[in-house]
């Protein structure tokens, strides 16, 4: 058995530790905004998430950090194009969890 490896060194303690999943999370559904009469977009993002004791919420906006606060939701405006945003969340333990939102 793979706890019993060798055939001449016997185990002293052998420690079962149960499994804690990592945090689930949605950030929700890609989202088309129209652009108003200055050429701006404006849109909300926001996440849910479910884990083992306190979760901290981070976000990047195509890579680099997004000051967004918790899960939500974060009123932006922004320019017309295709932006990525990341929601990330970490639970007590450090396992951490990534929904993605192309935009």
């Amino acid at each position: 058995r793979m706890e019993r490896l060798s055939d001449h060194d016997p185990s002293v303690v052998y420690i079962g530790l149960p499994l804690v999943p990592p945090p689930t999370v949605d950030a929700g559904a890609d989202q088309t905004v129209n652009i108003n009469e200055f050429g701006l977009a404006t849109f909300t993002i926001g996440a849910s998430a479910s884990g083992t004791g306190p979760l901290t919420f981070s976000w990047t906006e195509n890579g680099s950090p997004l000051a967004a606060a918790g899960s939500g939701p974060v009123t932006l405006t922004r320019s017309p194009g295709q932006y990525t945003y990341v929601a990330t969340v970490t639970d007590a333990l450090g396992q951490a969890w990534r929904a993605i939102r192309v935009r």
